[in-house]
């Protein structure tokens, strides 16, 4: 069997009614001709959309065979405990030329119920490019009833109750399941998010699908699965540390996932000792990424648009820019317990922890 090493997989293109092409144009993507891509799903292990390895000797394989053949080592003890033979984390691109529809996703309990899944839908977005005027929509502005919301769904007044928030580069915002959501035309987006596609389409602009006919609507589970509260801040305010010449900014943390963003000016390392994965997606510049296997140096070049899987089994990696600067968004599965204390330890306090996640730490 061969050895586990820095894996890169190819990207799945989703072509969709609200998508572009600056996926290709920003980073980079090489995208089909013709086609409005609105997602690239770099990171995924969802039946027939499953990652495939194209790089080195695992090239072809799936990442869910991978998770098959090498458990813990591949994903770490603590993420394979808590996941098993699943991997727990859905990561993606998305571009949106036009409005998305405004929709609400399922917690775990709720997607058992109605769609018979193991897991639901809470996702954080971070800001790769706004266009001017580029919003978000996240949540009510105050709270309503299920019957108001049933009324504002069927009269198509909804867009007057829910809250609208402007977008900017470098912005960072959390979306619990349960939360009625919807992204403008104008946003480039990293999204991070449970290994789940469920999604409750509440109200789309009248806009008409492939056969012609209006896109499905899920009125009866959105009044179930959705938060009615009103008036909740989902933008966070990231923790920024400074390492050396490095910065470090988390910018969300979660039972589900954490999300770092490095600005590199120098060598950055990583111990990895086990315990989990790590994805390391390049948004500027290009870097270096070296690490050794059975005692021999070895390295991989990434750039921007590019994501790179670290195995749970390598001990160290190291990433050294390859020009002035290098930023690079890691995500993983944490332990809480150990996130919070290591941004204790360097210098943050505990109210600014729990706004890494709108306080649900």
């Amino acid at each position: 069997m061969s050895h586990l090493y820095p894996l890169k997989f190819k990207s799945i293109f989703k072509e969709r009614i609200w998508g572009g092409r600056r996926l290709e144009s920003i980073l980079g993507k090489k995208l089909p001709r013709g086609k409005r891509i609105g997602e690239s799903w770099e990171i995924a292990d969802l039946g027939s959309d499953c990652s495939i390895v194209q790089n080195g000797p695992l090239r072809g394989k799936t990442l869910h065979q991978l998770i098959l053949s090498w458990k813990e080592k591949l994903v770490g003890r603590l993420v394979y405990r808590r996941y098993g033979n699943q991997f727990p984390l859905l990561l993606k691109f998305l571009d949106a030329q036009e409005n998305l529809s405004i929709q609400v996703h399922p917690n775990d309990l709720q997607a058992r119920r109605f769609e018979k899944r193991r897991w639901g839908k809470s996702e954080a977005w971070y800001i790769l490019s706004a266009q001017r005027g580029a919003h978000l929509i996240t949540g009510f502005r105050k709270t309503v009833s299920v019957e108001f919301f049933k009324e504002a769904i069927a009269n198509q007044s909804l867009g007057r109750c829910v809250q609208y928030v402007p977008s900017h580069n470098g912005d960072v915002f959390f979306i619990p399941a349960g939360t009625l959501h919807g992204i403008s035309g104008g946003n480039l987006i990293y999204e991070i998010q449970q290994n789940s596609d469920s999604t409750y389409r509440v109200y789309d602009y009248g806009r008409v699908g492939r056969d012609g006919r209006l896109r499905d609507l899920h009125v009866d589970q959105s009044l179930v699965v959705s938060d009615l509260s009103g008036g909740h801040d989902y933008k966070i305010k990231r923790v920024d540390f400074k390492e050396g010449k490095n910065e470090v900014g988390y910018l969300v943390a979660c039972q589900y996932f954490c999300t770092e963003r490095l600005t590199l000016r120098e060598t950055y390392r990583e111990n990895i000792l086990g315990k989990q994965f790590y994805l390391f997606s390049c948004i500027q510049g290009k870097g270096q990424l070296e690490y050794q296997i059975q005692k021999k140096n070895k390295s991989l070049g990434i750039v921007c648009g590019e994501t790179v899987m670290v195995p749970a089994i390598l001990e160290k990696v190291q990433i050294k820019p390859r020009g002035s600067v290098c930023q690079i968004l890691k995500s993983y599965v944490p332990d809480l317990k150990e996130l919070i204390e290591k941004i204790k330890r360097q210098g943050a306090d505990i109210q600014q922890i729990k706004r890494l996640n709108g306080d649900n730490v």
